[in-house]
């Protein structure tokens, strides 16, 4: 599924505004083999290292900032379109129990902090709310079937 994520959004962005923050030795060699700056995650835990990627953003003149879940087997880059297109600050691609962040695109980078885990969605409109910024929320089969539990890989599996 990573593969999968990372080969879309090359075909949407050029490799070197792809920003990976991750462990895995070998999940950061194959994006630096298409060009993505790959960075060693500093910090423990999701939000931590997306804000590792945000700073690096900022610090690299990005304009805008689109995080990106990597358990996205449906992903398109018609999907990744839909939020570049997005008619507000904040665009936020739920899951398919309008509970859940798959995808946050912030313009500009860093407006608001993340808030992934229990009710991110909840969490992440609040805090666009709390500082004024619009946001809308987009629902996309291709965005909102994540991969989070065994039942969902056997649903993924069987269709």
């Amino acid at each position: 599924m990573f593969r999968h994520v990372l080969n879309i959004a090359s075909t949407v962005f050029k490799s070197d505004r792809i920003i990976l923050i991750s462990r895995s030795e070998a999940l950061l060699d194959e994006a630096r083999a298409i060009g993505a700056l790959a960075v060693r995650e500093a910090g423990c835990g999701l939000n931590v290292a997306l804000e590792q990627g945000a700073r690096i953003a900022i610090a690299r003149g990005a304009d805008a900032l689109l995080c990106l879940s990597s358990d996205l087997p449906g992903l398109s880059a018609d999907d990744i379109r839909a939020l570049i297109e997005a008619p507000a600050p904040i665009a936020i691609a739920t899951d398919r129990m309008r509970l859940g962040t798959n995808a946050l695109l912030m313009r500009p980078p860093g407006a608001i902090r993340f808030h992934y885990g229990l009710d991110s969605l909840a969490a992440h409109l609040a805090a666009a709310r709390a500082i004024g910024l619009e946001a809308v929320v987009l629902e996309r089969p291709g965005l909102a079937n994540d991969i989070d539990t065994p039942a969902d890989l056997a649903e993924l599996r069987k269709g």
